[in-house]
């Protein structure tokens, strides 16, 4: 029998609960239980939101709880003129949504480059996914708060972006957390995640450009300090310290590549966006540039790779598609830089936007002078 306990006028649970309750919910996930017995703590169901609190905690503690949803079911028994909480029930993630990540970790995770890796489920996230403004925590069970959004249906809220990540990382052996608190006054989620033994602060959803700009990704909010988080994010909990400021040179990157034995291609956000290549963690950045006579910077956009030829949009040649073989922009060979010759491209008439590249296509979004769309074009590549 349970010596009797004083129950905070606050609603929180007493120390001796919360420790017992945090550590059976911890195990009971450990081991994919389906419900766990929470019937001999004899929590009132009036601190059911003190459980959830718990449930929280578990999730930005506890790497395994990457295969729980950020939502749980609480049953309870009336006995009386009283009730109480018996039951927890996880909300696991379903078998598809695992499926899916493990084919997606194949496909972009890079053996021997944790940064890399996270940078690239990063990537593909932002990229591949629309934050959904048509929903909100009263809308009930809905796809968009849930990692499935992010992968069936490229639709999501926080709560999606981060499940997601937190997959995608843990299923790659990253250890990556669900991290829960406020940013401007309202509920948000967002990611921590351990990269070569430091832990960094990953916000995938606000490097979503909001309206959404298809194919781009910010990196503002990559592998930040728990001093850059707090400048706009509450955390609800502090289960690490965050204070290396090794990667902070990323967050003016914008129109990012990464490209092969760690280099990074992207627009300089602190240099008028000039396309800007540098090696691992930044070093000796340096802007890319085009022409023989006259070499200059290039305001880039957009870079994809097909083969050993990179591909971008130069929106100082209005918006012009070029091509560069990798070795020159890697040996800064200006002259090899060139306009992508193509008829679908009416020269000087329209800009070319949002490069993607899918099996041998390059394919793209055209613009008038104006900034209104006009269409859209494809150029069959030539392997390389």
């Amino acid at each position: 029998t349970r010596p009797p306990v004083a129950w905070p006028p606050d609603g929180s649970l007493p120390d001796t609960i919360r420790a017992e309750l945090l550590e059976r919910m911890a195990e009971g996930i450990r081991n994919l239980s389906d419900t766990i017995d929470i019937a001999d703590l004899s929590i009132p169901s009036d601190r059911q939101d003190a459980v959830f609190r718990v449930y929280a905690e578990i999730l930005c503690t506890l790497p395994e709880a990457h295969r729980c949803r950020s939502q749980m079911t609480l049953y309870s028994v009336v006995e009386g003129s009283d009730s109480r909480l018996v039951r927890v029930k996880p909300l696991y993630q379903p078998p598809d949504v695992l499926a899916e990540a493990d084919r997606l970790v194949r496909a972009l995770a890079v053996p021997g480059d944790e940064a890399g890796t996270v940078y690239r489920f990063h990537d593909w996230i932002v990229r591949h996914t629309r934050y959904d403004t048509s929903v909100s925590p009263e809308s009930g069970e809905h796809p968009s708060f849930s990692a499935a959004g992010v992968f069936f249906e490229g639709l999501a809220v926080c709560q999606g972006y981060s499940e997601a990540l937190s997959i995608l990382c843990n299923r790659a052996g990253i250890p990556a957390l669900y991290m829960s608190g406020e940013s401007l006054g309202q509920r948000h989620a967002w990611n921590l995640v351990q990269v070569d033994d430091e832990w960094y602060h990953v916000d995938a959803t606000w490097d979503d450009p909001t309206p959404d700009a298809p194919g781009q990704a910010n990196c503002t909010y990559l592998f930040l300090t728990d001093a850059d988080i707090r400048k706009d994010h509450a955390p609800e909990f502090a289960p690490v310290t965050c204070d290396s400021g090794r990667f902070s040179w990323m967050h003016r990157m914008r129109h990012v590549l990464r490209l092969a034995d760690g280099y990074w291609l992207f627009a300089d956000g602190e240099n008028g966006d000039r396309l800007t290549l540098s090696g691992p963690d930044g070093i000796g950045p340096t802007p890319v540039l085009r022409g023989s006579r006259r070499p200059r910077e290039i305001r880039g956009y957009y870079p994809v790779v097909h083969g050993e030829t990179l591909y971008f949009s130069d929106f100082d040649d209005s918006a012009r598609i070029c091509q560069a073989p990798l070795d020159a922009v890697l040996l800064t060979d200006p002259s090899r830089i060139q306009p992508l010759r193509t008829d679908a491209f009416p020269t000087g008439i329209v800009q070319a936007r949002n490069l993607v590249i899918e099996g041998d296509v390059l394919s793209y979004e055209l613009f008038d002078d104006d900034g209104d769309p006009a269409g859209q074009g494809t150029v069959r590549l030539t392997s390389s």
